[in-house]
């Protein structure tokens, strides 16, 4: 049990049915948040999707008290001096979730106290469910879960990838010259082509981004997507355990482009496979495949807005995607397999994940993600290259994952590979292979 808890340790009945403390005037956004609150804990809407669908106002005030809130629970009910019934939140059911009073109470407090500053407490254990936290002390060790709950509770920064047609130097001096935007930008320190914004901007509304030079994309998914492009060169700087990014502002140079053909097997919106379209220049050829109708929409909309006319996304049915493939059949120089994972290594820009983590979920994975693999692994051609990432630290879906593709799938050689973040960046895996035969 956590300090929280033997100073507040209290009976369900000591605060239950205590009604909210009533302030001069009620923060405007406190119904808003007992609505989005609910829908989270009871449907599959994402974060994201939840306050998308508030009016600007109300999201802006909910952008930076809710996802607190999901990040640090037990943390800040300390910080705020809010009792909470030992195991809780974690021993609720999603039912019982949408009505956890002490989130409401949080989210009070934090409204009435914004001029003040949203407080981060330090990183806690506790606030991560404690099946997680076993699962991480099995895999890493004790010390190395600490660096992860210290790290995985901090508000992200912004990445923002910057076209190749352009410097990434000329686009800073743009965005702080002609834009209002009221965080500091500098250079990334963790990709060639990266900026940094320390905190949410408006950055949709300045010029670079309408024109289609920059595109919003965590520092770590831009590392994917050079890494996939030359695993032996940009492996080095993998690690072996999950752990914060090396610094560097000294980049190995990629390759100059050729004409390839690569295929991102689970492209989602698109992120790195613009990002690939980008780094070839024009050149060869671009295939985002997703299982989601919607998210092959949003990628052609940015490809357009990015005017890369190298890309082609694709949808496939889930469960047959063989049948989307044959064209490629042994055909491609590069195939990127970012398969659907747990999360865990975008907790701290998704919090509302381990929220709904369950053991079925996390049982499926790896036989999913095992089978992706080796299903688009028939169309890289002899001597073509394969790249497995995931956005998680999970063992089970990392490296056991890596070992069993190699004893079920004969001809494949690994080549470089290892986790990347989390810290300053989201929290990746990606191991590269070289088809022999």
């Amino acid at each position: 049990m956590n300090k929280t808890n033997k100073r507040k340790k209290a009976k369900r009945d000591d605060y239950k049915d205590r009604p909210i403390p009533k302030l001069e005037k009620d923060p405007p956004a406190l119904d808003s948040f007992k609505e989005v609150w609910a829908k989270l804990m009871t449907t599959p809407i994402h974060l994201d999707s939840a306050l998308s669908k508030l009016n600007p106002k109300k999201k802006t005030i909910l952008a930076q008290v809710l996802p607190r809130i999901l990040a640090q629970p037990l943390s800040l009910c300390e910080y705020f001096g809010i009792g909470v019934v030992e195991g809780e939140p974690w021993s609720l059911s999603r039912e019982e979730l949408q009505t956890w009073r002490p989130a409401i109470l949080l989210a009070e407090r934090m409204m009435a106290s914004m001029d003040k500053g949203i407080p981060q407490p330090k990183g806690s254990e506790y606030d991560f469910p404690p099946d997680m936290i076993a699962q991480w002390k099995a895999d890493w060790g004790d010390a190395r879960v600490k660096e992860l709950c210290a790290s995985l509770v901090i508000s992200p920064p912004i990445g923002l990838r910057v076209s190749t047609k352009t410097t990434r130097e000329k686009v800073l001096g743009e965005l702080k010259k002609g834009s209002d935007l009221p965080v500091k930008t500098t250079l990334s320190t963790a990709t060639p082509f990266g900026i940094r914004l320390e905190s949410y901007a408006p950055i949709m509304k300045t010029a670079p981004f309408v024109e289609g030079v920059i595109e919003i994309q965590d520092e770590g998914s831009q590392w994917m997507a050079v890494f996939a492009m030359d695993p032996q060169r940009y492996g080095e700087f993998l690690s072996d355990v999950p752990r914060e990014p090396a610094v560097t502002t000294s980049f190995p140079k990629m390759p100059k482009p050729v004409s390839m053909i690569i295929v991102d097997a689970c492209s989602g919106a698109g992120g790195k496979a613009l990002a690939l379209a980008d780094i070839l220049d024009g050149k060869g050829r671009v295939y985002g495949y997703d299982v989601f109708e919607s998210k092959v929409a949003a990628l052609k909309k940015r490809a357009k807005r990015s005017q890369l006319n190298n890309i082609q996304s694709v949808w496939v049915k889930e469960g047959d995607e063989e049948a989307s493939l044959t064209k490629h059949m042994g055909s491609a120089d590069l195939v990127l397999v970012d398969a659907p994972c747990s999360g865990w290594g975008v907790l701290k820009r998704n919090p509302d994940i381990k929220w709904r983590t369950n053991s079925a979920d996390l049982k499926r994975m790896p036989e999913l993600q095992l089978r992706l693999l080796s299903l688009y692994s028939k169309i890289v051609k002899p001597n073509g290259k394969l790249v497995y990432g995931l956005c998680t630290f999970r063992k089970e879906e990392t490296e056991q994952v890596v070992e069993a593709f190699l004893n079920r799938n004969p001809g494949w050689e690994k080549i470089r590979g290892g986790y990347y973040g989390p810290g300053r960046t989201d929290g990746f895996f990606m191991q590269g292979f070289i088809r022999k035969t």
